[in-house]
């Protein structure tokens, strides 16, 4: 059987390196994906606090229930609101209604 000469053997040797620098080239990008765009950011609008929270009541029987404080937009009147739904205006000290103004 006869020996390949020096030229065939440097030939296949070059032929798989380039094989393997490809392959390995293809798994590279392959792996770093395009970064995404950017988000555009959605216009914001200016957000009014309605409300505010006030301690919870805990009940005899480990319930808790939280109490808010809604102010009507039209009339600034103030009203207690909780989570079971129960609703009454909010009174001062003095037993008015608490977000009138009378002057």
């Amino acid at each position: 059987m006869r020996r390949p000469s020096g030229l065939a053997v440097a030939l296949v040797c070059l032929a798989l390196a380039g094989a393997v620098a490809w392959f390995a080239w293809a798994a590279w990008e392959g792996a770093h994906a395009p970064e995404p765009e950017p988000e555009q950011e959605l216009p914001t609008r200016e957000v009014l606090v309605t409300h505010d929270s006030l301690a919870p009541t805990h009940t005899y029987d480990g319930e808790v229930i939280r109490w808010y404080v809604l102010v009507d937009p039209d009339t600034q009147v103030q009203y207690l609101v909780n989570d079971r739904g129960g609703c009454c205006a909010r009174l001062d000290g003095f037993g008015g209604v608490m977000g009138v103004s009378y002057g």
